[in-house]
């Protein structure tokens, strides 16, 4: 990935690395802007969500079945989340762990297809 690109370059060649395009981008965009949280800075650009880890993997990492949801349904499914899962992060890191609105016991994200669940004391800001 070219260093000199801003984030969110860097989110769009994502993307457009995985098959998906900048309409796929912008509508998981606007999804997590309603029922997530989206963070943009000259340094770093992420989608996060409260999830619970008893869904499974599948269930947490896949933003379609979850845009497809009613939004007052996803809500009350992420009632009592215990976990915060990163749909897609790029820059610093430690920026967007500083910014997660409430703690959360553990942190998903999915990386080259895997998906991994780590405690959030592995990650310390």
């Amino acid at each position: 990935m070219n260093s000199t690109l801003t984030p969110w370059e860097m989110a769009l060649q994502l993307y457009a690395e995985i098959g998906e395009g900048a309409q796929d981008l912008m509508q998981d965009m606007a999804w997590h802007v309603h029922h997530g949280y989206v963070y943009a800075s000259p340094s770093m650009f992420a989608m996060v969500r409260p999830v619970c880890t008893s869904w499974g993997a599948e269930a947490i990492c896949d933003c379609t079945d979850a845009r497809a949801a009613d939004g007052a349904e996803f809500n009350e499914l992420t009632s009592y989340p215990d976990c915060w899962h990163i749909h897609l992060a790029v820059g610093e890191m430690r920026e967007l762990l500083s910014l997660l609105p409430y703690a959360l016991p553990y942190l998903s994200y999915e990386r080259r297809g895997v998906f991994k669940l780590h405690s959030m004391e592995s990650f310390k800001v």
